[in-house]
């Protein structure tokens, strides 16, 4: 079988596989960036996870090549089989998202859960591996030029570049993950069609430019127009994930994604505007106070003069309404990513109450661990108030070396306290991070709180020598009291005596645990095997 038609126009022949390889190259690293987010999401982001995924992921890649490189021998059309390649990613990119909502409401780590994990990343990329020695082949027709290997890997691995990079800091942020997959396929299709295009010798891009800007720029309003939907779905797949099947009825009405984390704004009929960071609820309008009064509350009622105030995170604002209800004269607020400032400036007035604008707030945008390994100053009082720590990078703000940064910053009658996860669903994560401050700090209390919106919220108040069950300022909020100070401390005895007896490792920077123990594996963990793992 002769291929003839390709004959003659060279260099259009290698412009248009260099577009088609270009913009599936783009499509395919776009896709890994979501899959990796969603899936380590799903399955935890250990190393573990993140490791399995990528290798599968390139696993695909050198099976599909080592297949299309049997399939570039045989006497077949080799440009068809590259379009209908480009459709069926197109329509992978198009379903994929709630094929993986449905993998989330599985069993957590289940057999199951993980073989659909892997077999859903490894049909596209064993696809785009097919590709390459189809469009090798493809331009190696008739009289042999240079082998075109180099360029062809140049063309995918340059759309790549720009899809994985372009896709974290615009088209994420933009579309959301559902918006993102639809983008990546809308380009799979124009690779198809240019595929079409080369299949029926017309090579001439001039006279089809006018024709395919309008579609781009069609499909490209259509696609922004739809964005709202996007977010919906986006909260409905984290909702899936964290198994909160009982959502109270929210609507999304803001997401992005910034360089650091998902930031969602949904409204509840029952709690207000809620602010979410990757899938998990921060903050709610009409419990916040309960949330952050016992965050900031007890520090201020068992410190004897509380005037130097530093905050670390906390960029919805809350815990600063409480602070600046008292006579500081210095609040430093650390917070790393602004656009939780921003977004929270916008849909969390009922919990900041204007504070983030407040003259007598310092605002930094940086690490806060950077800011304390470089602070000079000594504070009364830091409150630390931080998502969970289930992502890797969070770790370091709940090892053992955040918290002597934190011990050195503090005066030595100086009070910290961070809320952390729950004991009575993450009890080893919890336990890690309180035998973490115990290392550091003479004096450690644990006490929780029931918020309404988020269940048992877990806290750790600590100091170098103030004895932070005896109250020396009187405070009476509407939740807090402080003649009630003692009774927050109260536990079941089972967790009591687990946490002062547990061998649970302290989290550090050399050994993260604290993240594998905030992973769903260890949800009700503990509670479970305490006889076990205390002795």
């Amino acid at each position: 079988m002769r291929f003839g038609y390709l004959f003659g126009n060279r260099k259009a022949d290698f412009c248009m596989i260099f577009l088609i390889m270009f913009l599936t190259g783009f499509s395919s690293l776009l896709y890994e960036v979501v899959l990796l987010l969603v899936f380590s999401t799903i399955i935890g982001a250990t190393e573990t996870s993140i490791a399995i995924i990528l290798s599968t992921f390139l696993l695909g890649l050198a099976l599909g090549g080592l297949f299309g490189g049997i399939l570039s021998k045989r006497k077949v059309n080799h440009v068809l089989i590259l379009v209908f390649i480009e459709i069926v990613i197109a329509l992978f990119a198009f379903t994929s998202m709630p094929m993986i909502k449905e993998i989330a409401l599985l069993s957590s780590r289940s057999f199951g859960q993980f073989f659909l994990i892997l077999l859903l990343v490894l049909i596209p990329t064993f696809l785009m591996g097919v590709e390459i020695p189809l469009a090798v082949r493809i331009l190696t027709y008739g009289s042999k030029p240079a082998h075109p290997t180099g360029f062809v890997y140049f063309s995918d691995t340059f759309g790549g570049v720009l899809g994985s990079f372009l896709s974290g800091i615009i088209i994420i942020p933009i579309l959301g993950f559902y918006g993102a997959m639809i983008f990546g396929g809308v380009l799979n299709i124009f690779a198809a069609i240019l595929g079409i295009m080369l299949f029926i010798k017309s090579r001439d891009l001039r006279s089809y430019l006018p024709l395919i800007i309008i579609l781009m720029i069609f499909i490209g309003a259509a696609v922004m127009l739809n964005k709202e939907n996007f977010y919906k779905q986006d909260l409905n797949f984290f909702n899936s994930i964290y198994d909160k099947k009982d959502f109270y009825y929210a609507e999304t009405i803001y997401s992005t994604i910034s360089p650091f984390q998902s930031i969602i704004i949904a409204n509840s009929p029952y709690f207000g505007n809620q602010l979410y960071i990757n899938g998990d609820l921060q903050v709610s309008d009409y419990d916040s106070l309960i949330y952050h009064e016992f965050l900031v509350l007890p520090a201020f009622a068992v410190h004897p003069n509380p005037k130097k105030i530093l905050v670390i995170g906390g960029g919805d604002g809350g815990a600063l309404y409480q602070i600046l209800k008292f006579n500081a004269t210095k609040i430093d607020h650390v917070e790393l990513d602004k656009k939780v400032i921003d977004v929270s400036q916008n849909y969390l007035k009922n919990v900041h109450k204007g504070t983030l604008d407040n003259q007598r707030v310092n605002t930094f945008i940086e690490d806060g661990r950077y800011f304390l390994a470089n602070n000079k100053d000594k504070y009364d009082i830091i409150i630390i108030d931080l998502p969970d720590p289930k992502k890797i990078e969070l770790a370091a703000l709940y090892s053992k070396e955040f918290y002597q940064l934190v011990h050195n910053s503090l005066e030595d009658d100086g009070v910290m306290v961070t809320q952390t996860n729950s004991p009575y669903h993450y009890l080893f994560a919890y336990a890690s991070t309180y035998n973490a401050i115990r290392s550091i700090f003479p004096n450690a209390e644990a006490y929780t709180v029931q918020i309404p919106s988020m269940g048992n919220t877990g806290y750790i108040i600590a100091s170098k020598t103030t004895n932070l069950k005896i109250v020396k300022n009187k405070i009476y909020s509407k939740w807090y009291n402080s003649d009630k100070h003692e009774e927050i401390f109260y536990m079941p005895e089972y967790l009591t005596s687990f946490l002062e007896n547990n061998t649970v490792p302290i989290s550090t920077d050399t050994n993260p645990v604290i993240h594998l123990y905030s992973q769903p594996v260890y949800y009700a963990k503990g509670i479970l095997d305490t006889e076990v793992e205390s002795k």
